[in-house]
């Protein structure tokens, strides 16, 4: 707690104090404190996103209002006890029934930064620090400087990857709805092990054991790997690919006509996967199998077509098959080429489509190591702890897709040692449900009726972060969504 009592200026206005015995507002008028407001290029900000650091009695954070015309803003305080005393003061309390305005502690500013601040929705993000309170409290300052500094990362990366693929995720969303009448019913042995293989280096190795032991695993098998399946004539149970790049469709062009038997390979598919390759797999005769991962394009549909949510953690097909392997109600998980690691000299195991693809346009002088090379080095490298050997490198990418892999099974209850990952409760209580039928022009319909109500703007967002990355600066907002709305409209 960095307060201990409360004064009254001189207008009867009551002022927290800091434990040093400094008031943190003005003695006179606390209520007439002019905010210094964030400026860009020289212009006062008047709508976005705003961080307040210091909640105190809420003078500033009131003030601060005066001057903006759209808003979302997050007021932080030093930890629970602090947040709770400055509930106490009147202005926080009229404050505190603003829906645009979230009091929290530094213990869960992360969370909030991360559920609340949309780029493509707010814009710029701007910090607005009470300066009494930084000068008296530096040590928490900076505490929550660098919770905002990490988060921001991580949404910038988030936002980075929606400016990137925000126009075709929308495409491909709706080209898959239009051909989508129903997902095929899943029936599995969830007593058997889950084999959940990714394209690491490692199943070079490691296949050896799955395919001498096929009938004691149910395989779910990411699309890289794939091609290195069927090359070692194991045949998978399922096929998971959530990429929404034209470039997936590399993983399947070897494809086999569907067996005439009933033990056929599920392709599952994200619904914001390029729809070339749903379609392929069709003509070939084997079942597909429609998800989602959290577009909120996708998660409005899902309400109508009854495809499931599937956790992807940073954006990995790796805890997608976990995920999936938990939703079939497996206990045990066993993980095969999922190193998180480039090792034995090249980033993925024999078999995949960018081994056939490197090999193929190998020269003398550009041989298949040196595009392997390439494309290991082109972010840094660095040695992995866990392993002892100095030939296996790691990257920034791939040790958060590793981080969240173990934070997913915390969350869900999974134990894991080395390759294993086993569920402490047995308990089956998860689905995974299917639509008796989906119109796609009822759901068109009623989506772009609601656009146009405002209803539904959150479904536009990565497609407006796609146009921000590529207008001008000073494109507001709602030009942006009008841009993004007609687009919608043309589904129509």
């Amino acid at each position: 707690m960095i307060y201990k009592e409360k004064i009254l200026s001189k207008n009867n206005l009551p002022v927290p104090v800091f434990y040093t015995g400094k008031p943190m507002h003005s003695k006179y008028n606390p209520s007439q404190e002019v905010p210094v407001i964030p400026q860009e290029n020289g212009i006062p900000v008047t709508e976005g996103f705003f961080l307040v650091v210091g909640i105190g009695g809420g003078y500033h954070i009131k003030n601060l209002l005066q001057n903006l015309t759209s808003y979302r803003i997050v007021a932080v305080e030093a930890d629970k006890e602090s947040l709770c005393y400055c509930k106490t003061f009147p202005e926080v309390k009229e404050l505190s029934s603003n829906k645009n305005i979230i009091f929290c502690s530094k213990e869960n500013l992360a969370a909030v930064l991360l559920q609340n601040y949309i780029p493509s929705r707010y814009g710029n993000f701007n910090i607005f620090v009470q300066r009494a309170w930084q000068n008296e409290n530096p040590t928490e300052y900076s505490k929550i400087d660098a919770i905002t500094k990490e988060t921001l990362k991580n949404i910038s990366n988030d936002y980075s990857v929606q400016a990137h693929f925000g126009k075709i995720w929308m495409s491909n969303i709706m080209s898959n709805l239009m051909t989508f009448k129903g997902n095929p019913i899943i029936k599995v042995n969830s007593e058997l092990t889950a084999a959940v293989i990714a394209a690491g280096p490692t199943l070079d190795d490691s296949i050896k054991k799955l395919k001498e032991n096929r009938d004691s695993y149910c395989i779910i098998a990411t699309d890289t790997t794939y091609g290195s399946l069927t090359k070692s004539d194991i045949q998978p149970d399922f096929i998971v690919s959530v990429d929404a790049q034209q470039v997936s469709t590399a993983h399947f062009l070897d494809c086999p006509d569907s067996l005439e038997s009933q033990n056929k390979t599920t392709f599952i598919f994200d619904i914001c996967t390029n729809p070339s390759v749903p379609a392929y797999i069709r003509s070939k005769g084997h079942p597909v199998f429609f998800i989602q991962s959290g577009h909120p394009l996708s998660r409005l549909a899902a309400e109508k077509a009854k495809f499931p949510y599937v956790e992807t953690g940073a954006g990995t097909v790796t805890i997608a098959c976990c995920d999936i392997a938990r939703l079939l109600n497996f206990n045990c998980i066993e993980l095969f080429g999922a190193d998180f690691a480039y090792s034995k000299g090249k980033p993925y195991a024999k078999g995949t489509y960018l081994e056939t693809l490197f090999m193929s346009s190998a020269t003398r002088t550009e041989p298949q190591e040196t595009k392997f090379s390439a494309l290991m080095y082109r972010t840094a490298l660095q040695k992995k702890d866990t392993i002892k050997s100095e030939r296996v490198f790691t990257s920034e990418v791939l040790h958060r897709y590793e981080k969240t892999l173990i934070e997913w099974a915390e969350i869900h209850g999974y134990t894991k040692k080395e390759q294993l990952l086993k569920c402490s409760s047995n308990v089956q209580t998860h689905q995974i449900t299917v639509a008796e039928s989906f119109n796609f022009s009822t759901f068109v319909q009623e989506w772009t009726i609601g656009l146009k109500e405002k209803k539904y703007d959150e479904t536009l967002l990565p497609y407006i972060a796609f146009l921000q990355s590529r207008k001008s600066k000073n494109t507001n907002i709602s030009e942006l969504y009008e841009q993004a709305y007609a687009k919608a409209i043309r589904y129509t």
